[in-house]
């Protein structure tokens, strides 16, 4: 099992993997050797109260270089899915299908989070999305591709048993690099 796995060697060196060498040729200056992080280098960007509980979810925080977004679901922190993704009551099947609906919602989140952080979506590093129905992922892909383009960070989905309410089926979460 132990020779299955990639080596990982120095970037000159021939046998680098593509993304690795891609990775240190797009930011050099995190290879470097730096002083140890403080706590003022860590800053919360976004943070949102749950309403009705003393729960403070912060989505979207930088620590140096590195934007971490966590949790990022199509919710409106009051009554759960939001309204936009709902669509109308009248006519709730009208237009996209209810799961690329909420999968458009998050990834425009995460461009207005990225943005607010100082960064964007092609220097995303990591992407995991989570999903209580396997029916999301399709569809979510879908908002994924139009929203990133060619390049998808590496990625792992996971389906499990839920999410923050019973209407949410899409969570994610992406950590990214402040280019410069």
């Amino acid at each position: 099992v132990v020779e299955a796995l990639p080596r990982l060697v120095p970037a000159e060196e021939p046998s680098t993997s593509a993304a690795l060498q891609r990775a240190l040729r797009l930011y050099p200056h995190h290879t470097q050797q730096r002083a140890p992080m403080t706590t003022q280098q860590i800053e919360v960007l976004s943070a949102r109260r749950f309403e009705g509980s003393a729960v403070e979810h912060a989505d979207c925080v930088r620590a140096g270089d590195w934007v971490f977004l966590n949790g990022i679901e199509a919710t409106d922190y009051r009554s759960g899915l939001d309204s936009a993704v709902k669509g109308p009551a009248e006519l709730p099947l009208h237009g996209l299908p209810k799961h690329r609906r909420e999968g458009d919602h998050i990834v425009d989140r995460i461009q207005r989070l990225l943005e607010k952080a100082g960064t964007d979506f092609r220097h995303s590093v990591r992407l995991d999305q989570y999903y209580p129905t396997w029916k999301a992922v399709d569809p979510y892909h879908l908002s994924r591709k139009a929203a990133f383009g060619d390049y998808i960070p590496p990625s792992t989905s996971v389906v499990m048993q839920s999410l923050l309410g019973p209407e949410l089926e899409i969570d994610t979460s992406l950590l990214a690099v402040r280019p410069g």
